[in-house]
């Protein structure tokens, strides 16, 4: 009897998208909407390989971490179990990327967007009747006013369950394709 393994743990997912690239640049821009013409057309995998030990130890294991065309990386991961400080957890790898492009002495132009791209398993925020949430660095009383350095740095949350609440996620079309084929 074969064993169907969900895309909801971490070793499909990444086995997964990191061999069908082509799905992984629709997934992430189905996900991001960038404008049609800063759209991710090339994406590398910076860890492809899923060794047996990795499943077992317990440090900092990116399920994806890429880059593309335009040298934006992207921390792309699966989260199946639900921890009150898993936004914590997301924010810590996010800035620990966003903090590791420079060299001492290197200017801060240099330094490329980051996106860290969460799907969920779970509901996180259950006040909300939504299933995608988009973070960035903002001033808390004039929310159009964001830091030069700070659009470069981006994390995202997009549920995989059904249902938000109960009832059915309004999900666009793009994404709620995604959603099903995750789901299986």
């Amino acid at each position: 009897m074969a064993i169907i393994l969900k895309l909801t743990l971490d070793y499909t997912f990444k086995k997964k998208f990191s061999k069908n690239i082509d799905i992984l640049i629709d997934l992430v821009n189905s996900v991001l909407e960038f404008p049609e013409l800063e759209k991710i057309k090339c994406i590398e995998i910076k860890n492809p390989q899923i060794l047996a030990e990795d499943i077992h130890k317990k440090y900092i294991i990116l399920d994806i971490m890429a880059y593309d065309d335009y040298g934006r990386q992207y921390n792309i991961e699966m989260q199946a179990a639900k921890y009150d400080s898993y936004p914590d957890r997301a924010a810590f790898y996010l800035s620990r990327i966003f903090g590791a492009q420079l060299e001492k002495g290197e200017p801060y132009h240099l330094i490329a967007p980051v996106f860290g791209i969460h799907f969920l398993d779970y509901i996180q925020y259950p006040a909300y009747d939504d299933f995608h949430f988009n973070f960035s660095l903002r001033d808390i009383k004039y929310k159009d006013l964001v830091l030069r350095n700070a659009r470069k740095i981006n994390s995202s949350f997009t549920y995989v369950p059904r249902t938000c609440r109960g009832e059915p996620c309004v999900r666009p079309p793009d994404k709620n394709r995604y959603q099903t084929y995750v789901r299986k």
